[in-house]
């Protein structure tokens, strides 16, 4: 019998707005992530890459966003964001902040988060879960397919909205669940680049998991006058985001101008043992 360690996509996503000042895990607390639970005799748990927090309300007070680690019986305070006062606009972003972690969470085991007051925010809590498959002979392991996965879209029609209501378009579809064994696709780069003259204003980006969909990032827009020998506005920027089966990433621009955007990735698909 033979072991192989297979990495599956796991993007949690909580939304809060409840106001809560507790530091010990009680009050209104909203779950955002669950790591991968042992099946059997196999291993479980997930790692943590990432964590975002993206305001979707026009304004945000001073205050404070606080995660938690559950266990199953207990609260564990694990970071505290500061947020500052923030007023959004056409032109200037919600407030954010983006983490890189390394965190690894045993089977099961759950991140939690609160706001001090009653702002809303998105919180993505992007990662992988850690599984054994286990193989019937030592020359019998799974295989790891990786296969390019390209978004492209053109936007140009204006929507102010940030709450992902108004004109979309569809940046990028990830893998889907009825494509086999799969683990998910993995969002390395994203890249904007203006077809004509633009006045400020802000793109924005959106995760969609079928039901809900969410504010996960705004590129702001700056005034370029293009020319001969002036370009247009491009922005290429890392994503590193992991998107489960099915998920879709949308786009809208604020003004009427037309923006083309490009999402590289890749989706991964496991092939059961032997094959």
């Amino acid at each position: 019998m033979s072991t192989s360690y297979l990495m599956q996509a796991n993007l949690g996503i909580g939304q809060i707005s409840v106001a809560n000042s507790n530091l010990d895990g009680s009050g209104t607390i909203v779950p955002c992530f669950t790591a991968a639970t042992a099946a059997g005799t196999r291993e479980g748990g997930s790692i943590i890459t990432s964590i975002k927090i993206k305001a979707t309300s026009s304004i945000t007070s001073q205050g404070m966003v606080r995660l938690f680690i559950y266990d199953g019986t207990s609260f564990y305070l694990f970071k505290e964001i500061a947020v500052r006062p923030t007023t959004q606009s056409s032109v200037l972003p919600s407030f954010k902040v983006y983490m890189p972690s390394k965190l690894r969470l045993d089977s099961g085991y759950q991140i939690y988060a609160t706001t001090e007051n009653s702002d809303p925010f998105n919180i993505f809590v992007s990662g992988y879960n850690y599984g054994a498959c286990e193989c019937g002979t030592m020359n019998s392991f799974p295989s790891i397919i990786s296969n390019e996965n390209m978004g492209l879209v053109t936007i140009n029609t204006a929507n102010p909205n940030i709450d992902g209501t108004g004109t979309l378009g569809t940046l990028l579809n990830s893998i889907s669940s009825g494509a086999g064994p799969n683990i998910g696709t993995v969002v390395t780069r994203i890249t904007i680049k203006a077809e004509q003259t633009t006045t400020q204003g802000m793109v924005r980006l959106y995760i969609s998991d079928g039901t809900t969909t969410y504010l996960w990032g705004e590129v702001m827009i700056p005034a370029v006058t293009q020319s001969g020998v002036i370009q247009t506005f491009a922005k290429n920027f890392p994503a590193n985001l992991m998107l489960n089966p099915d998920y879709v990433m949308y786009a809208s621009t604020e003004n009427a101008e037309t923006f083309n955007l490009v999402a590289i990735a890749q989706d991964f698909t496991c092939c059961k043992c032997g094959q």
